[in-house]
């Protein structure tokens, strides 16, 4: 009989085989199948066959809204006939230039796009032309702008950040949004504008085919295609995402087609192929669903093209990139929030039902009808995402809504882990804790960083990022509070606080599962930067199930005492305070006193995106080591109440 430690060794070995062999088969998979799909003949008469059905599938799923529904859209219609459309000025594209805010333009940018999909949906449910000139006046804007890429990302211009240049040819997500929501009008409502003016359907040919398609075609220096062997994210996804249906639904010529249609597909491809074989998404649920949730958007209209050549049932990566959506769910609308990902947040049904129903998978789907219902089973307003939920309605209202809420769930190239006190329940203890490294997508500087949720109400936390501005993705990123590793729930080691780069990273990971108890450990020191003289700092979690308590073991070894070490914990509540203990609400933290002082401050907040998720305040709790020494050890145990 093996021993555990030979156990654990052979199945890390098989999961490395296992995660080689499959990474071997998908790579290059969307470009190698297309080829091969399509290597006899041309894709083109069967997007003529696509565009055929869909409107057949997008009209049968109209005729059968009912008359409440019709009425509510076409009220959002009538409503918006009211509408002045603002200027997008010069002054508010600057602004971001100047101030370093980024909300006003988009803010106004963005109430253009809902008035546009409110007329658009009310003119496809109508059928009359009512609505049609108050659309074309907001097609016309649109259409008139000088740049469809928001003022944050316009800086990659040789002019640099301000406003676009004259030759400036650029693809940000705004503008494949912008692209994606034209090309469905011209789809959709093509006869009602011609005939009221038929210029303005060639005008939005020749914008989609100016702006989007040529510009796809000539760059190959946009960060995010990933042809210049650089690392890619969400951009990738969401972009080749848009630009894919933007050709599928609009594109007017085969040539441009077979021109462009390849490269996006190579593109995409790089997205795939860098994704780690866990599945799992660095830059957390809430910007998978521009990530992930992209991907399979993409994947399900080439499977629909090419009747069923594109994905099989056999890819794994694919399908794990799916199961991802849930494992860091904790309950109702909470999620595990590292890096810029939001804390309370309701992920995308529509993507996780085209996962659970591409790889008949009942869980994803039963956890896409609980999302559904976590948005009200209401049909969304806008146009792109309406279509989409409203073709998939028919089979949603049948799933009886269910969260798997696993016991356990390990992400070992992600380095993320979570746990809770029952499978399937949000009822005691969950916590999800993560290594990696200080170089991921949207990265915060929190190696060893940990939560934990009692009952599903949150209690140590990650505050996650705030509203973006021009300082969050600049070199005063890791200037901003939350960003840093002493916001986060790490140690402050020797003086030292982590350091960004990917270099700054988690070491000698080990993960073990029971029925009744969870191992995680980690050594921290290699987060940290040479001068702190670190050694080794193991940080171990350990959950048992049966006692309903994490502890927390922090052992570690420096060349050199320099200065007192601080444990940092960012909490919802101010407990009360006792000697080596502190009492929340639903749990209590206790802790070695005669090694450690304890000091509580509490954090206001003020940033509108930060408040959405923990109110007015947060709490820092310190707990400064009494000695500088060399070695030692801290213990701590956080203990579910007993109710």
């Amino acid at each position: 009989m093996q021993k555990p430690k030979q156990l654990i060794t052979f199945y890390l070995f098989l999961f490395l085989l296992l995660s080689f062999v499959a990474r071997a088969q998908e790579k290059n998979m969307l470009s190698l199948r297309y080829q091969q799909a399509y290597a006899q003949q041309s894709a083109w008469p069967d997007v003529l066959r696509w565009r055929k059905e869909q409107k057949a599938k997008i009209e049968t799923a109209i005729a059968n809204l009912d008359s409440a529904e019709i009425k509510h859209f076409i009220q959002l219609g009538q409503k918006a006939m009211d509408y002045t459309w603002p200027s997008l000025t010069a002054s508010a594209y600057l602004d971001y230039r100047f101030t370093g805010t980024r909300v006003n333009y988009e803010a106004l940018s963005s109430q253009r796009q809902s008035n546009l999909s409110s007329l658009a949906i009310a003119a496809l449910l109508s059928k009359d032309q009512t609505f049609i000139p108050q659309l074309a006046n907001g097609l016309w804007l649109t259409l008139e702008e000088s740049t469809w890429v928001a003022p944050a990302h316009i800086g990659v211009q040789k002019e640099g950040v301000g406003l676009p240049g004259v030759n400036t040819a650029y693809i940000d997500l705004s503008a494949s949004r912008k692209a994606y929501h034209l090309a469905m009008i011209y789809f959709l409502l093509k006869d009602q504008l011609d005939r009221y003016s038929p210029i303005i359907s060639q005008r939005i040919a020749k914008e989609l085919d100016e702006r989007i398609f040529k510009v796809y075609i000539q760059q190959n220096n946009f960060f995010w295609m990933g042809f210049k062997g650089q690392l890619v994210n969400n951009w990738n996804a969401y972009n080749n995402n848009n630009c894919f249906y933007t050709l599928l639904y609009a594109v007017q010529d085969e040539k441009t087609w077979n021109t462009m249609l390849p490269k996006l597909l190579k593109s995409a491809d790089f997205f795939i192929n860098q994704y780690p074989a866990d599945g799992g998404c660095d830059e957390g649920p809430s910007y998978w669903d521009m990530a992930g949730g992209n991907i399979i958007n993409l994947i399900k209209g080439l499977n629909e093209l090419s009747e069923g050549k594109i994905l099989q049932t056999s890819d794994s990566l694919i399908h794990r990139m799916g199961t991802y959506t849930y494992k860091l769910h904790i309950a109702d609308n909470k999620y595990t929030n590292f890096a810029d990902a939001f804390a309370t947040y309701t992920q995308n049904p529509t993507s996780v039902f085209w996962y659970g129903q591409l790889f008949n998978d009942a869980k994803l789907k039963d956890f896409a009808a609980f999302l559904w219902q976590q948005r009200n089973k209401s049909l969304p307003t806008n146009l792109v995402d309406f279509i989409a939920a409203l073709l998939i309605r028919p089979e949603l209202k049948h799933i009886k809504p269910k969260a798997p809420y696993p016991l356990f769930s390990a992400l070992p190239d992600l380095e993320v882990f979570t746990g809770r006190q029952t499978d399937g329940s949000t009822q005691g203890l969950f916590y999800a804790i993560k290594g990696g490294n200080n170089n991921e997508s949207h990265n915060h500087n929190d190696i060893g960083n940990y939560i934990i949720y009692t009952d599903g109400i949150p209690l140590l936390v990650d505050a996650g990022v705030g509203v973006y501005t021009s300082k969050t993705f600049s070199k005063s990123r890791y200037d901003i509070w939350n960003m840093k590793s002493e916001w986060h729930n790490c140690p402050s080691i020797n003086g030292f606080n982590q350091k960004n780069g990917a270099n700054y990273k988690a070491s000698r990971l080990s993960y073990r599962h029971r029925q009744q108890q969870d191992v995680i450990a980690m050594d921290l020191a290699k987060a940290y930067p040479k001068e702190a003289q670190i050694n080794h700092w193991i940080r171990t979690l350990r959950f048992d199930r049966s006692k309903q308590e994490i502890q927390i073991i922090e052992k570690y070894e420096l060349k050199e005492a320099m200065a007192s070490n601080t444990l940092y914990f960012l909490v919802t509540e101010k407990p009360k305070e006792g000697k080596g203990y502190l009492q929340f609400s639903r749990a209590s933290l206790r802790y070695e006193a005669h090694l450690l002082n304890c000091q509580i401050e509490e954090l206001p907040i003020d940033d509108a995106r930060l408040k959405k998720s923990w109110g007015t305040k947060l709490y820092r709790i310190s707990l400064t080591a009494k000695a500088s020494r060399t070695k030692g050890q801290y213990k701590l145990l956080w203990k579910r109440n007993a109710f």
